[in-house]
């Protein structure tokens, strides 16, 4: 990452005369570089820690707006803060969700930040600004933890490219590209003190056992060491090649040196300042985090995109973790003790990576039907798991925290409700259910009287009747032959698509059956017997009368 720094300042003509020189500079303490080093030691009575990183992996990323560079957690309001150099910006990145929830305009390249907890302010190293008026004089920011807003500038002049939180004194240090660090009082938001180091400070820690300053020397090959309370050096010791980036370990009292074009780290003793250690890492490592849970050191390798994993009671690296590979350069890193994930700056992708230790998450769907025709997946994050057809359920691994997702199946007749869970700790599991989508279907008649049932009927499918005008119900996508009909009435058949909601009501209309007049001859024979009924009849009648008028006989 100071290599990007470099040349941004070469951009500003700032590298000029005695500011930068090549070769390593001469220490001026005790000359380590031709002492064996001595190995990092476990302190006494405590016992060497079992990390477990196997289940450590990449979880997440989250978009930043141009070349994150720097990433310091605040504690206090559970948030984190990213240094956008290329888009004059932080942003805030909420741990609760791992998504950006606000930005922080803070500046002209913004290159480093450091946390002060004892005023809850963010301080920024702006490389290239003075209150965006003066380039000449570049500043740093003050920004508000809990407002998120800018609430002071301090002019320290020299293009300041570091910054660390000395909490002894409750004091910022910044260093310069042009070798000097200054002091800032956390809490009056003012310069204290300047100290002259030497050559382009690409990086700080402050040792609170031993009272000191540890200062990287970029164009110098070494690191320096000042009283934290005088501003003298008190040590100088050669390192790698371009040493970057410093992390104070408060577990063994050592610092770590990043060696960007040496592709290791060398381990310091706090009291001492001798070198105990070195490490082979990735390509350019440029920065570090501290697993204060775990007792474990990420390193972010600029220039491979990876990060290695050490503990900080061995040389050795536990995991390397791949960022994405070719075109990711992981510049930073910060680590959240609220839910065990460190967050990775990576100012190629302009991405801040998420690595967690990652727990298994299992999904269960229920309602969708089985074959391989019914493919379905949940969203989580920006990753999609899925398709799958011949399994109701699936396992994804996930850090610890609250996430949201949502459901999918290419078989648009069924859906399922998106949601949220919760991972604490432990592996989680939880169902989904698919239901069948149904969309309004009318059908709408005319012709019949009022008040008359009719009933529309779908193939393979149930029949529904109103005595309205129109008959509604629910149906799936789909395509269904239909028959109409009402008693005295004739309708066509037809075809109805479901393919989402309908536009409208389907038109039926019904027209009413007619029969014609008969003549004699083609009268049916069932109507005979009434007329020969009839006739029989007529002829009782006579006979009756016939009976009733008979004369009398003579007497």
């Amino acid at each position: 990452m100071a290599l990007a720094i470099v040349t941004l300042l070469a951009s500003f003509s700032l590298i000029v005369g005695g500011n930068a020189r090549a070769g390593p500079a001469t220490p001026k303490g005790p000359d380590q570089s031709s002492a064996p080093p001595a190995k990092a030691t476990v302190p006494s009575g405590r016992p060497t820690p079992a990390i477990n990183v196997s289940d450590t992996t990449l979880a997440g990323w989250i978009n930043q707006p141009g070349d994150p560079v720097s990433v310091v957690y605040d504690p206090v309001d559970n948030s984190v803060f990213v240094a956008n150099a290329g888009a004059n910006e932080l942003s805030i990145i909420s741990p609760r969700t791992d998504a950006r929830v606000g930005t922080v305009a803070s500046g002209k390249i913004p290159i480093a930040l450091a946390y002060d907890p004892a005023n809850d302010d963010v301080y920024v190293a702006n490389l290239g600004s003075d209150n965006q008026t003066n380039l000449s004089a570049a500043n740093v920011s003050i920004v508000s933890g809990e407002s998120d807003r800018v609430v002071g500038w301090v002019h320290v002049g020299g293009y300041p490219s570091s910054v660390a939180y000395d909490p002894t004194d409750n004091t910022i240090l910044v260093g310069t590209a042009s070798g000097n660090v200054s002091l800032i009082s956390g809490a009056t938001g003012k310069v204290t003190a300047t100290y002259p180091a030497v050559g382009y400070i690409a990086g700080l820690a402050y040792d609170p056992v031993d009272n000191t300053v540890f200062v990287t020397n970029f164009t110098g090959d070494n690191v320096i060491i000042l009283s934290a309370s005088t501003g003298h050096e008190v040590g100088s010791v050669v390192v790698g090649m371009n040493p970057e980036a410093l992390l104070y370990d408060p577990a063994n009292d050592q610092v770590y040196v990043a060696n960007s074009q040496s592709r290791s780290v060398t381990i310091l003793s706090g009291p001492t300042g001798h070198v105990v250690g070195s490490v082979t890492v990735g390509t350019q490592p440029a920065g570090f985090a501290f697993d204060s849970q775990n007792d474990a050191i990420y390193v972010a390798n600029h220039g491979n995109g990876t990060v290695s994993i050490l503990s900080s009671f061995s040389e050795n690296v536990l995991k390397t973790i791949s960022v994405g590979g070719v075109g990711d350069c992981p510049a930073a890193a910060a680590f959240d003790p609220a839910n065990g994930e460190v967050y990775v700056a990576d100012n190629c992708a302009s991405t801040v990576e998420i690595i967690a230790n990652v727990l298994p998450v299992t999904v269960t769907q229920t309602g969708l039907p089985y074959g391989s025709e019914n493919e379905w997946g949940i969203t989580l994050w920006n990753t999609l798991y899925g398709p799958f057809s011949l399994t109701s359920s699936v396992t994804f691994l996930e850090p610890n925290g609250t996430w949201n997702y949502t459901v999918w199946s290419d078989n648009t007749s069924y859906s399922a409700s998106g949601g949220t869970f919760t991972v604490n700790g432990s592996g989680v599991s939880f169902s989904i259910v698919f239901h069948l989508v149904t969309y309004v279907v009318s059908f709408a008649e005319t012709g019949l009287p009022p008040n008359t049932v009719w009933w529309v009927n779908l193939s393979g499918g149930p029949r529904f009747a109103s005595s309205e005008s129109t008959v509604t119900f629910l149906e799936s996508n789909g395509t269904y032959a239909y028959l109409t009909s009402a008693a005295g009435y004739a309708s066509s058949p037809g075809n109805l698509t479901v393919q989402g909601p309908p536009s409208g009501p389907i038109s039926v209309n019904f027209t009413a059956l007619k029969s014609s007049p008969t003549s004699s001859s083609e009268r049916p024979f069932f109507d005979y017997p009434v007329v020969l009924g009839a006739v029989a009849a007529g002829a009782i009648t006579v006979v009756v009368v016939r009976v009733l008028r008979r004369p009398k006989i003579p007497s």
